[in-house]
């Protein structure tokens, strides 16, 4: 069988068994490449496909979703009985190191986007920024995965997600539900279905600039979850990673932030080990300044309404 069409019936595979569409797209056009270097698929060693993996221009990262692509190929080959051995079957795992986090887009980008776009847009960079969602996942969405302010979203790898949408980005989405109706997708292509994710990405980095993308406003969101629950896990669950260390890839974390834990983590803040170095004991709050604060505003307001002045706190 010729490689091209291997490649037809693997995609089929793929296909009937439901995996997204971009997945479909990153396994093939993998098998493709591989296909342009080894006229025989089928024919292919352990030891060639070592070397082709062993590629030095390759980053960690490309180099794990080619392993990962061949794998399964290979293993669909093994399974419908097109070859006696899997030769991929004892490829070496790939390690990604870690890497600091990519910036997210900043509050005033989003913010300016968010002014200069349409409705369609304004939908796009909410669904981005607040709601943290892949632009694939984005241009597939349709109504019928909103109930109420649940948002059902249908990840990598076929994994489904559901959030709870924030009122901003509920209202725009039901806006649109108004205008468009609930039978197409929120983002319908011109020829029926929805429109492809380079439509979505395009349409949005008008308004982001040169430095931006949809992917940073993702970020931005995992960056925002965090520092509001510090649970990473949660941010994990949220963005519909499989695995946490690609989450903390997204979150960005300040300076400010880890120095606060070592003032969280101090023996200062106790007495006693305070007195073993020789420090003073730590000031402690006053707990009742608060209340005597409250009393005294509500004396000063008190007074100023007897002369017929408001006075208002900002």
């Amino acid at each position: 069988m010729s490689n091209d069409a291997l490649i037809t019936q693997f995609r089929h595979t793929l296909t009937d068994a439901g995996r997204n569409p971009a997945t479909i797209r990153q396994r093939i056009g993998d098998i493709t490449r591989l296909a342009r270097t080894h006229n025989d698929l089928l024919g292919i060693t352990t030891v060639e496909l070592r070397r082709y993996l062993a590629n030095p221009v390759w980053a960690p990262a490309y180099r794990k979703n080619t392993t990962t692509s061949i794998r399964q190929f290979y293993r669909w080959a093994h399974t419908t009985e097109q070859i006696d051995h899997d030769p991929a079957h004892d490829l070496p795992a790939v390690k990604v190191p870690s890497r600091p986090p990519l910036n997210a887009t900043p509050e005033n980008v989003v913010l300016s986007a968010f002014h200069a776009g349409t409705l369609r847009e304004r939908a796009i960079l909410l669904l981005a920024a607040t709601m943290g969602l892949r632009r694939t996942e984005i241009a597939t969405l349709h109504p019928t995965a909103r109930t109420g302010n649940k948002l059902r979203v249908l990840g990598k790898n076929d994994k489904t997600r559901e959030l709870t949408l924030d009122t901003l980005t509920l209202d725009v989405l039901k806006k649109l539900e108004r205008e468009q109706g609930s039978d197409s997708y929120y983002f319908p292509g011109r020829f029926g279905g929805h429109v492809h994710s380079a439509t979505v990405y395009k349409w949005v980095k008008q308004h982001l600039g040169d430095q931006w993308t949809l992917h940073a406003c993702r970020r931005r969101a995992a960056t925002a979850g965090y520092r509001a629950n510090k649970n990473v896990f949660a941010v994990q669950q949220f963005l519909g990673h499989a695995s946490v260390a690609t989450t903390q890839i997204y979150v960005n974390v300040s300076e400010e932030e880890v120095a606060d834990i070592a003032q969280a983590a101090s023996l200062g803040n106790t007495h006693y080990a305070r007195h073993i170095a020789g420090l003073p004991p730590q000031q402690q709050p006053d707990p009742n300044s608060h209340a005597t604060f409250l009393r005294d505003l509500a004396s000063i307001t008190g007074r100023a309404r007897e002369f017929g002045f408001e006075i208002f706190i900002r």
